[in-house]
């Protein structure tokens, strides 16, 4: 495994480099330190600024490094984040790209997809784990959100991966149709009640197909009624979990804007640390 970090040397992006480096240790896995350093600076401050960048990654390096591990490899180059961190991926091609949560403060008028991490997060390749947390210890408990797509299946795929050994709680949000609508509450209820059995059986087949699947942790399927934002924050809170999982995709049409909205909100701010993988 191959996990590369790409680090602004910010306190929020420390965060992503210690979870980079304890998945190093995690899976005896090669990781990369990138800094893209301000491609306008002049010649000699340029200089100056990634002969400093690469002394306090290498410092970090040796704080948090455990005596069994190869240090990491530490790569800085002047550039511009959005287009060189896709570039220095696309030529080492990584298993997982570690990014530190996003400045608010900073935030694009155009919201999270319009950042750095946020342009990452909808075009890599490679699974993006976006870290909020200090990385202490491996992750014990994931909650993945399911829509019983290819991509759900894809992200199910890359969390065991990434988290052998872990609780995957597969978490699936419906919403009952017609609860709005015009009709006597005797109507209303059975409705409910066919849409639930209809649901029900169409959400435990699918589970079934994605638990059998699972070769790795443990696997709980959870399916809640409500809004996927809400049920997906909800389940974090209520489990206790330290990642969640999301798949997305840019295959257009519906589904698209329904799922991609819910990882938009979700990455806008997130419960917890959060691994998104895309279906190229």
């Amino acid at each position: 495994m191959k996990v590369v970090v790409a680090s602004d040397l910010s306190y929020r992006s420390m965060s992503a480099v210690h979870r980079g480096i304890l998945l190093g240790a995690q899976h005896a896995a090669d990781v990369v330190l990138l800094h893209v350093s301000d491609e306008e600076l002049p010649a000699k401050l340029s200089v100056e600024a990634q002969s400093w960048a690469r002394d306090a990654l290498a410092a970090e390096c040796r704080r948090v490094v455990n005596d069994n591990q190869p240090p990491p490899t530490i790569h800085v180059q002047a550039g511009w984040p959005k287009r060189t961190i896709p570039e220095f991926c696309a030529m080492v091609r990584p298993d997982v790209l570690v990014l530190g949560l996003h400045d608010r403060t900073k935030d694009s008028p155009f919201g999270f997809h319009d950042t750095t991490a946020g342009r990452l997060a909808s075009s890599s390749d490679a699974p993006v784990l976006l870290v909020r947390d200090p990385a202490k210890k491996s992750y014990e408990k994931a909650v993945i959100g399911v829509d019983f797509s290819q991509y759900s299946r894809k992200a199910l795929m890359h969390a065991q991966r990434l988290v052998p050994g872990a609780e995957l709680r597969l978490t699936h949000a419906y919403q009952v149709p017609f609860r709005s609508r015009f009709g006597t509450p005797e109507y209303l209820k059975e409705v409910e009640s066919s849409a639930r059995r209809e649901l029900n059986a169409f959400v435990e087949a699918q589970m079934n197909l994605l638990t059998s699947s699972a070769t790795t942790g443990r696997i709980a399927p959870v399916i809640r009624e409500g809004v996927a934002t809400e049920v997906l924050r909800a389940e974090v809170e209520q489990s206790a979990a330290d990642l969640l999982v999301i798949g997305t995709h840019g295959s257009g049409g519906l589904s698209q804007l329904l799922w991609g909205s819910v990882a938009g909100n979700l990455l806008e701010s997130p419960p917890c640390d959060v691994l998104v993988v895309q279906a190229h």
